[in-house]
Formats: structure tokens, C-alpha cells, sequence
């Protein structure tokens, strides 16, 4: 199979979990079975560089990069307000990308894979020039992000902001959904939810996770967060599980909250002597090892959170809301906490309980394994390309 994979932003490094889940992807369609062209936009946020591919991958596929200034102008966005279109989606309108698609329609692909909603701005162009299969890789419902936070807000103005905002993306999501082939869904709940918009056939395709190593030590008391800054639900659980730490009760206990990821800083969290902001950090796998317990309070957003289950294959073990854990089958490999409550009474079990800590984090070790080994998933896309 000749393929074209289209990613929205450079799927490596690996630095979240949106280029995770396109990295793995453009693993496991590099097989013997395919000749695979990649075709990935870079940003201001997102920059191209070919070194941060792995040479097995820049070795043997092609790879072409095409740069769309995307940053958000306040201007445009007000403007916007009055528009039914989403300017999220049209961030990404490029005259380069266009000619690029237009060079590569000469190619005669056999399947062009759309990896991530903001690729898909060119699906008309797309069809009328190839004969190709198309399929759509939905990391989410990512109207369903700006929903959550419209709900969740209790701030009149951003309230009907993020509602417009989710009201404009939802229309552009759905005619992605109803022009494409096959659409790859990245969990059974996502699948679920977007059999509900379309009438186009979803498979399940759940992301490969390697085996992570078996040295995790059960003995750390740390509380981590990995995530960017720059998304408002990581932003928001962060300055809630904050809040939550200091209380006396975890003071006393001298429990250090560790934050990863891009974005920058939070500053009223800079002269908190018990909160480390490491930033981007060069190994996810050690620096979870170093810093013991995962807590995700998530309480906006759709979609499986891709660093949650990178944690779950380290043996990590994980406090996290049922917003957190969305996607994830069994609920037994991680602690589920809502209210302020919940989360507080699990933070004193896992703080506390080693043997606890090892049992959870051992079945979520198991529970990748099972679920999202990379032979199943080759399995399944070469399933999917046979069919169409």
C-alpha cells in the first residue's frame, strides 16, 4: 500500500501526548507491507527539525515539512466572534500546503491519512485531486474540549465565548466526519460518541504504548503532573490539585508537587518552595520514576489521555478524575477521585499505603500490555486497509 500520512504538527519529540499518539501512528504504518510518504505541518508552538525523528523513520519513509504561522491574534478571534466559521480551523489555511497537497496528488495514494481534526482544513482539495481512500485519525471530539470548559466556567462572558467557540468547531468537525472514508477512533468511548455524528464507518484503533521498564520505586512520596500549560483543563487541574496540596494535613507530610511540560511557569506558583515547574523534560520514563505518584484532575476535554497511558506502561501509579481516565476500559488500574474529598482521601491512601501504590501501578502496567501492544495495532490498520 502506498500511503500519505498528514500530521498537524511534527509528531516528534514526543513532547505531548497529541504527537505521541502521531508518532506511534506513523510507526506502525511504516511496516514492509507499505510505502509510506509523511507530510507534517509545523507551527510557532510546533517547530520542525528533522534530527528529532528517529532514524529508522526518516530513514525509510519521505518526509516533507510545511510551516503555517498559527498564533492566535486577539484581533482575529474577536472578529471571528461574529462568523460561523471556526477560526481555530482556519488558523491552519495555507497556500504552501495547498501546493504541496497539489504536487502530491500525482502520487496516486492508495490511503491518505489525516492524523489530527486541523489537517483536514484541505479535504476538499484532497478528494477532488486523488482517488485515494481517505481516513481520518480523531485524536477527540475537540468541540467537546471548548463544551467542558463552557460548563465549567463560571464567567458569563467566557461562558458564551466557549460555547461560540465549540458551536463553530462542532460544524467543522462534523463535515470532516461526513467527507472521509473510515474514521480511526482513539478509544471505545470516542468511538462511541462519534458514531453519533456520522454515518461514515469508526474503527477502533487505540495507540501502540511500548513496554515500559519494571524499576519503578514504590517508596516515593512525590505528586506529579505532566501536561502543557499552555491547555486551559491542564492549567485548571493543576491550580486545583495545588490548592488541594496546601492544606496542613500535606504539608505535614512534606509531599512536593512536581509539574512537567510546555507552556511556561504559573506564576503564583514560583515562590511555593514545595512546587518544582521542571518544564520540558528530555525522559518522560525517568523523571516519572524519580517522582512516584501521577494525579490528573482533569475535569474538561474528550478524547484518552495519551500521557496517562505512557504513565500506565511505567507502572506509575495514578490518582485521576473520571473526566482523567475517560477511554480507559478497566477503572481498577488507577484511583478514581472526583469531588475535593475524594481526592484528598486518595492522596492520603496512595501517600501512604506502598502496598497499595505497587498493586495499582503493576495492573496498570499489565493493563497496556494487554490492551495496546503495537502487533494488534499494526494488526488492525492493515485490517482497515484491506477492507477499503
Amino acid at each position: 500500500m502506498k500511503v500519505l500520512h498528514i500530521s498537524s504538527k511534527p509528531p516528534y519529540p514526543t513532547i505531548d501526548g497529541g504527537c505521541y499518539a502521531s508518532a506511534r501512528l506513523l510507526e506502525c504504518l511504516n511496516t514492509s507491507d507499505n510505502e509510506v510518504y509523511h507530510l507534517t505541518i509545523s507551527t510557532e508552538k510546533h517547530p520542525f527539525n528533522l534530527s528529532d525523528y528517529p532514524k529508522k523513520i526518516s530513514e525509510s519513509i519521505n518526509i516533507q515539512n510545511v510551516f503555517i504561522r498559527t498564533k492566535i491574534s486577539k484581533w482575529k478571534a474577536l472578529l471571528n466572534l461574529f462568523s460561523s466559521s471556526s477560526y481555530l480551523a482556519n488558523r491552519f489555511n495555507s497556500v504552501e500546503l495547498s501546493g504541496v497537497l497539489t504536487k502530491y496528488s500525482n502520487q496516486s495514494f492508495d490511503v491518505i491519512t489525516l492524523d489530527g481534526l486541523y489537517t483536514a482544513l484541505n479535504i476538499e482539495q484532497i478528494k477532488s485531486q486523488n482517488k485515494s481512500k481517505i481516513f481520518y485519525r480523531a485524536h477527540n471530539l475537540e468541540y467537546q474540549i471548548w463544551e467542558d470548559l463552557s460548563q465549567n466556567t463560571s464567567n458569563l462572558f467566557k461562558k458564551w465565548y466557549y460555547k461560540k467557540t465549540a458551536n463553530n468547531l462542532k460544524k467543522f468537525e462534523k463535515r470532516v466526519l461526513a467527507s472521509v472514508d473510515l474514521i480511526w477512533a482513539i478509544s471505545e468511548t470516542d468511538k462511541f460518541k462519534i458514531e453519533k455524528h456520522t454515518n461514515h464507518p469508526v474503527s477502533l484503533l487505540l495507540v501502540a504504548i511500548p513496554d515500559g521498564k519494571s524499576n519503578h520505586s514504590y517508596e516515593k512520596n512525590n505528586i506529579f503532573h505532566l501536561g502543557s500549560m499552555n491547555w486551559t483543563p491542564n492549567r485548571e487541574a493543576v491550580l486545583k490539585l495545588q490548592k488541594i496540596l496546601a492544606k496542613q494535613k500535606f504539608r505535614n507530610e512534606e509531599i512536593t508537587l512536581n509539574l512537567a511540560g510546555s507552556g511556561g511557569e504559573i506564576d503564583s506558583f514560583k515562590n511555593l518552595t514545595w512546587v518544582n515547574q521542571d518544564g520540558l523534560i528530555p525522559d518522560p520514563e525517568e523523571y516519572a520514576h524519580k517522582n512516584g505518584i501521577l494525579v490528573s484532575l482533569l475535569e474538561s476535554g474528550s478524547g484518552i489521555r495519551i500521557k496517562l497511558l505512557e504513565m500506565m506502561s511505567f507502572g506509575i501509579p495514578i490518582i485521576s478524575t473520571t473526566k482523567g481516565a475517560e477511554g480507559i476500559k478497566d477503572l481498577t488500574t488507577l484511583l478514581i477521585a472526583d469531588s475535593d474529598q475524594e481526592i484528598e482521601d486518595g492522596l492520603e491512601l496512595v501517600i501512604n499505603n506502598q502496598e497499595f501504590r505497587e498493586k495499582i501501578g503493576r495492573k496498570a502496567q499489565e493493563y497496556i500490555k494487554t490492551n495496546h501492544s503495537k502487533d494488534s495495532v499494526i494488526q488492525q490498520i492493515k485490517i482497515d486497509l484491506e477492507l477499503f
